[in-house]
């Protein structure tokens, strides 16, 4: 699985829904629940952490709109 500014992040999230359940619950039930996809996504030496128990939905939500915000590619580094 990409990460959020891997190249192939659009294939694994198709939707606002599927960024916010990968945020939430850290998978993505079409790929985790699919033959093949599933036991790559159980194989990952390194997985995405699951916040729906750390963080309110409001702040899902605002998580989900900075990652479309940094792969609209409208932000700037900072220059120090």
């Amino acid at each position: 699985m990409t990460g959020f500014w891997g190249a192939d992040f659009d294939e694994p999230v198709r939707s606002e829904d599927e960024l916010r359940s990968w945020i939430a619950r850290g998978e993505l039930a079409r790929v985790a629940e699919h033959p093949i996809g599933g036991r790559f996504f159980k194989r990952q030496a390194i997985r995405m952490p699951a916040f729906q128990r750390f963080v309110p939905e409001m702040d899902v939500d605002a998580l989900a709109a900075y990652v479309r915000w940094i792969r609209a590619g409208t932000w700037r580094p900072l220059i120090r």
